[in-house]
């Protein structure tokens, strides 16, 4: 009987260790498991403020366009770049992008005989050849953009001689025209690009090379046309291109 009390009591004191044993695996195992958390959670956090430092970055460095329709999508054909000219040649104007849209930094903007090329100021078409090293093109281009060095697209219409980056024309197209209730030659032209332009009497409205006879009823939604406004969105001069 001694025997088998003492036999029982060994029992008991290697359970006993198992169990101490156990728990102190069982402590083990979440301190390990505390760190691991805590690490996660510390890397995580790591993460986090190096994104957020990199966006701050990408916000500062994002330059906006200072006139209506520039730096931005304008229509659902095309976008507006700027910036100075670092080389020109039959078939092609090489700009520094400044835009903030698009691929920023050099670009290559193709034209052809046929591409618009207009005198910011005076209005008149004129020649890329008049677009001298250094001065201010505003240019609008399409979506597609072959991805070489330097990234080469096609330029669908041009502003050349850009002085006053306040005043620059812009290239859009007709969402909707509505006449004004108050004088009947007033007619406000909702463009893509979200500004609503007035066009009264004082308007000189033109074709572009042609020498149809264009006025404010020719304005219709889907038109593109290139105009010349003021700060509150008096429109002087509105070239009108045929579909």
């Amino acid at each position: 009987m001694k025997k088998k009390s003492l036999y029982i009591t060994g029992i008991c004191a290697a359970l006993s260790v198992g169990a101490l044993g156990c728990a102190s695996s069982a402590k083990a195992g979440d301190e390990e498991n505390k760190t691991a958390v805590e690490d996660t959670k510390a890397a995580g956090e790591n993460v986090a403020a190096e994104t957020s430092e990199s966006n701050t970055v990408i916000e500062k460095n994002a330059p906006s366009g200072p006139a209506s329709g520039t730096g931005k999508k304008v229509s659902s054909e095309f976008i507006c770049v700027y910036g100075p000219v670092s080389e020109v040649t039959s078939d092609s104007v090489t700009i520094d992008n400044q835009s903030g849209i698009s691929s920023a930094g050099e670009m290559v903007i193709t034209f052809s005989p046929e591409t618009p090329i207009f005198d910011a100021e005076t209005g008149n078409p004129v020649d890329m050849t008049e677009a001298e090293t250094g001065t201010v093109v505003y240019a609008y281009i399409g979506d597609a953009m072959a991805m070489s060095e330097p990234p080469i697209t096609n330029g669908q219409l041009f502003f050349v001689h850009v002085t006053d980056v306040s005043a620059v024309p812009v290239y859009t197209e007709i969402e909707s025209v509505k006449k004004s209730a108050e004088n009947d030659d007033t007619v406000c032209v909702k463009a893509k690009d979200g500004v609503t332009y007035t066009v009264s009497a004082e308007t000189r409205i033109l074709p572009y090379l042609t020498r149809n006879i264009v006025t404010a009823d020719d304005l219709e939604a889907g038109k593109k046309c290139a105009i010349w406004a003021d700060a509150e969105g008096k429109v002087s001069r509105l070239v009108l291109f045929q579909q």
